[in-house]
Order: C-alpha cells, then sequence, then structure tokens
C-alpha cells in the first residue's frame, strides 16, 4: 500500500494511490480542518502540497478522520436541533419534545406541503413514535402561531404549507401532491388531456386603517 497525501489550502486532504493516481479517500471543510488541527500530521505537511505516507501515518489519518466525522456529524444534528428550538421560541411555541419531534419533520428540507398522515409516516420511517392526535395537535398549534399555513384542498383533505406568505397551490388528483403554481411552468407541463375539476380563489384582505383604529378603541365604521 503505497500512498500519497496532498494537502491543500481550502482545507482539503486528499488520499491518492502513489501509482494509479486514484483518490482513495477525501476529506474538506470542518473534517479536514480538524485533521489538521489534530496534529496527527508531520508540520511540513501543514505547509501544503502533496508528501508519501507510511502505513502507520495512513492509519492514524484513517482513524482521526473517522473519529472527527463523527464528531462533525453530532454537532450538525445539535445544532438542527438548536436551529429548530429557537424556531419555535421565536414565534412563541414552547419546543416540547413531542413538538420538536414534529417540527423537525416539517423543517428538516426545503418548504414543502404535508398532510398529517405525511408527517406520521414521515416520523416512522425514521424510528420515531407517533401519535396521530399529538401530530395533528401540533399542526394545529403551529399553525395558529403563523409556522405553517393550512391548505384546506377539500372537506377531508388538509396540508399544512411551511411557506406562510400568500400564494397560489395546483393539487394533483392523480398523484396527490399538491405545490405551488407556476403560471409559465404549469400551463406548459399540464397533460392535453387534462381537466380542470375545479378552483377555488379566495382573496383575504384586511384595511391595515380600521384594524389600528379598532386597536385604539376607535369605530370600524365609514
Amino acid at each position: 500500500m503505497h500512498y500519497d497525501l496532498a494537502v491543500e489550502f481550502t482545507p482539503t486532504l486528499v488520499l491518492r494511490d502513489r501509482e494509479s493516481d486514484d483518490i482513495k479517500r477525501r476529506w474538506s471543510g470542518s473534517v479536514a480542518a480538524n485533521i489538521i488541527a489534530s496534529g496527527i500530521l508531520p508540520p511540513v505537511c501543514v505547509q501544503g502540497g502533496r508528501y508519501r505516507c507510511d502505513k502507520s501515518l495512513i492509519w492514524r489519518l484513517l482513524l482521526t478522520a473517522t473519529a472527527v466525522g463523527l464528531a462533525v456529524e453530532e454537532q450538525a444534528r445539535t445544532h438542527g436541533q438548536e436551529s429548530i428550538a429557537e424556531k419555535l421560541s421565536q414565534h412563541g411555541v414552547y419546543p416540547t419534545s413531542q413538538r420538536m419531534r414534529v417540527a423537525r419533520a416539517l423543517f428538516d428540507e426545503v418548504a414543502k406541503h404535508y398532510t398529517a398522515s405525511q408527517v406520521c409516516a414521515k416520523l416512522k420511517a425514521t424510528g420515531e413514535r407517533c401519535c396521530r392526535v399529538t401530530v395533528y395537535n401540533c399542526l394545529k398549534h403551529f399553525t395558529e402561531k403563523k409556522l405553517l399555513q393550512e391548505i384546506v384542498v377539500q372537506r377531508e383533505l388538509v396540508f399544512y404549507d411551511t411557506v406562510t406568505t400568500p400564494h397560489a397551490h395546483v393539487y394533483d388528483m392523480d398523484s396527490g401532491e399538491l405545490r405551488d403554481l407556476d403560471i409559465h411552468r404549469d400551463l406548459q407541463t399540464f397533460p392535453d388531456d387534462a381537466v380542470v375539476e375545479g378552483a377555488h380563489v379566495v382573496l383575504l384582505v384586511r384595511s391595515q386603517r380600521f384594524e389600528q383604529a379598532s386597536a385604539h378603541g376607535g369605530s370600524r365604521g365609514p
């Protein structure tokens, strides 16, 4: 086993086969920075460049990289929990363990639309316990606190949108998917035999002037 270690200043560490020049391992970002900070590399390596590795250094490098990688993953997971707890607190929601579990399922990725059943399924898929009533209560509470927007498609079909600013949606009755409406994209991608089963557009408006007057005990009349 004959390997060279290339050290770049991004920082990035690349373990290459000396004969074929194939990359065997690559570490970058905080993992690479923590490996360098651990002190296992000879001082000359820290200056950057390409250096020969003996077996002892290779094994120390691999073991350290594994330990550092696990620590970085744990740090990222903990930071994610802290971020979600902060998000809940900013909206006046006390971050109980149940609410944290539901919030992680909702806010761990890009904006999306979920039904209560889909949230339950996602929790179960990650090994979390799921009580449908608890999930429903959390979704209702998050909606009241403006963390979610409730989208009623039909009487028995309600989605919860992680984007709370006003926008329109399209519900695909074949796939059961709710997505944000993009006029230019959707009009071009609807199948030729697509039939519009219905459309419900309700604009909720109010006058800030009347709202301010009401708050100060004024009349809402003309």
